[in-house]
């Protein structure tokens, strides 16, 4: 969980990437985190990163009672 947490940090503050390619690799990781824990270390990020996907994404994880708490993190933390 380590790495992943190091690899979040790394996405969401790399000046290479997009704000697209943030999302991607984001998604990318959500999608491979082995469970709650794991996607709840993703989600730390998705509030970083500025892109409407990102926002639709974490509004689509709200019926997800387990990671409710860090989604409402992640949109408070969202902006334009």
């Amino acid at each position: 969980m380590l790495a992943l947490r190091g690899y979040v940090q790394v996405v969401v503050v790399d000046e290479n990437f997009t704000e697209d390619q943030k999302y991607a690799e984001i998604r990318n990781a959500f999608n491979i985190a082995s469970g709650n824990d794991e996607q709840k270390i993703v989600l730390s990020g998705l509030g970083k990163v500025i892109s409407l996907e990102a926002l639709k994404f974490a509004i689509s994880l709200m019926d997800k009672s387990e990671l409710v708490h860090e989604t409402e993190a992640a949109i408070m933390e969202y902006r334009i």
